[in-house]
């Protein structure tokens, strides 16, 4: 049986409660401009890349929830692509920049989620995965609520996550910005690289 779509219903009135996050610390964790693409994983309505239009050669929202990615059209004109996180429609190694905000948790495969974020991260390539920091009593509440609202929250510690992230392949350390969220970022190798 489907699931229900809970972030389409939302999606029209989504960024009215969930603003973006301020673009400069992602920006420099991205190292953007790039000239290469730049991918959102679970992107949504957009909320966070929009920021980043014409810093990298095209910015690319991928989401399961087809309402998320109208909005993501219509709002704010980026080009969007129907898929799981796990399932990424990407050759290996052509996507120059990641960014999967406060997404992981509703995966249904985080391990996979990350393997398959590695393995379209061009190398030389960086990806930034910002979580909620489900160390904090406060914050694990906001798990709980989803749970209930059947939104498939299944929150990792920073250090599970920076775990998956090295054995895909990539360099990978946490970041905690004192905001409640965390951020795992990675770095493909390039070719030859110790």
């Amino acid at each position: 049986m489907p699931r229900p779509d809970h972030f389409g219903l939302l999606a029209p009135i989504y960024e009215r409660f969930f603003s973006a996050p301020p673009p400069d610390g992602l920006r420099r964790a991205l190292k953007l401009p790039t000239s290469g693409l730049l991918l959102d994983a679970g992107g949504g309505t957009g909320r966070v890349t929009a920021q980043f239009a014409g810093e990298a050669q095209q910015v690319v929202i991928a989401d399961l929830s087809q309402g998320m990615l109208r909005q993501a059209v219509s709002r704010h004109g980026l080009q969007t692509v129907l898929a799981p996180a796990e399932r990424l429609p990407f050759a290996d190694g052509t996507i120059m920049r990641i960014v999967m905000v406060d997404a992981l948790h509703h995966v249904y495969d985080a391990a996979s989620t990350v393997r398959e974020l590695v393995r379209v991260l061009a190398p030389g390539g960086r990806m930034v995965i910002q979580e909620p920091d489900w160390r904090i009593p406060s914050v694990r509440l906001i798990s709980w609520a989803e749970k209930l609202a059947l939104m498939r929250s299944h929150p990792h510690l920073p250090g599970e996550i920076v775990a998956m992230a090295r054995q895909a392949g990539a360099r990978a350390r946490c970041w905690a910005p004192g905001d409640h969220s965390v951020w795992i970022i990675a770095a493909k190798p390039p070719p030859g690289a110790p």
